[in-house]
């Protein structure tokens, strides 16, 4: 039987998917089985995934159902004691699956495990740390928040799940924030300060106008928590789609406002990426269209004056002011 199961599911993901592969199967830790779902794709997913002849990968080809109802399959015919998450547009470094094994393993009160994701754009260039908390009585506090957890870097106990329940597909946009506040209330939760795993931030694969419905659904999370912290159980599954729709009408109306703020505030984590990779022309382009959304952001004025330093500057000039920065 394989101490972990890795589970991955995939939608028309041709472009990074063989790199996503290759990660897990060239870790250093290699009692796994990795279990791969093909969400309908209707792309060349499907003959990739046959192309690989490895022993350990599952191959599921279903219909598209969707990336929680998928995610539940895995997890349901995983066999590890261990459940590795992966995403197929990311990069698993080498050490990674041993290195959360080895945490759990040592640290039988810890659940849930991530790791401190190195962010990358779409074609490959670091772009920066992302540090989080590592405590798990830190990381409870800050869970209310927001989420503080890579999703696809993640190692739980199967135990978890069979303790508190699987993906729930209502809460869409953030069925794993929810799945971590659940897991949080009857195990312990702690980050890897290691940058083991890439997180691509790929526009392609960012739907820009579900961030309005992933700031609501979120709070719903939230709200619901609260619930459970009352009554030891939330209202969920007693709730109709109409139901939760009057209930996020209430957290955030669905105005045009709100939703060009969202639309806007995509735009210029897109920009700031792209700053952050030394791609200076795409910056611009994304941070006008955020700027043509919502003129009234700091941040975004923070951008536009060091957009302006850089053009300003000779290239080989801030080339040497980043590597005397690096080196200090």
């Amino acid at each position: 039987m394989p101490k972990v199961s890795v589970v991955m599911s995939v939608y028309n993901g041709e472009k990074y998917l063989k790199e996503a592969i290759d990660s897990i199967l060239n870790q250093t830790f290699k009692g796994f089985e990795f279990i791969i779902i093909n969400d309908g794709s209707t792309d060349k997913t499907r003959k990739i995934l046959e192309f690989y002849t490895d022993p350990r990968i599952r191959l599921i080809n279903q219909a598209n159902m969707g990336l929680a109802k998928s995610l539940n399959r895995g997890l349901k015919i995983a066999r590890g004691e261990y459940i590795a998450r992966m995403d197929a547009d990311d990069i698993s470094l080498p050490e990674r699956l041993e290195k959360e094994v080895k945490l759990l393993d040592n640290h039988k009160d810890v659940g849930l495990v991530g790791i401190f994701p190195m962010k990358m754009d779409e074609s490959g260039r670091n772009v920066g740390l992302y540090k989080t908390k590592t405590k798990n009585e830190d990381l409870r506090e800050v869970l209310w928040r927001g989420d503080l957890l890579c999703h696809g870097s993640v190692m739980f106990r199967k135990e978890c799940v069979d303790k508190v329940g699987f993906y729930r597909k209502k809460l869409k946009f953030a069925e794993d924030y929810d799945l971590w506040f659940r897991i949080a209330e009857f195990f312990g939760i702690t980050n890897i300060e290691e940058p083991l795993y890439k997180y691509r931030i790929n526009p392609d694969s960012i739907s820009l106008t579900n961030l309005f419905g992933q700031s609501r659904y979120c709070s719903l999370v939230r709200m619901l928590a609260k619930e459970r912290r009352r009554c030891r159980r939330d209202r969920l599954e007693d709730l109709k789609e109409e139901d939760i729709n009057r209930i996020l009408d209430t957290i955030l109306p669905a105005t045009k406002r709100n939703k060009k703020k969202a639309l806007a505030s995509g735009y210029l984590y897109l920009a700031e990426v792209s700053y952050c990779a030394g791609n200076y022309t795409k910056s611009k382009e994304w941070l006008l269209k955020s700027l043509n959304l919502n003129l009234f952001t700091k941040r975004a004025w923070v951008l536009v004056f060091k957009l302006l330093i850089c053009w300003k500057l000779p290239l080989k000039l801030i080339k040497k002011l980043k590597s005397v920065k690096s080196m200090k």
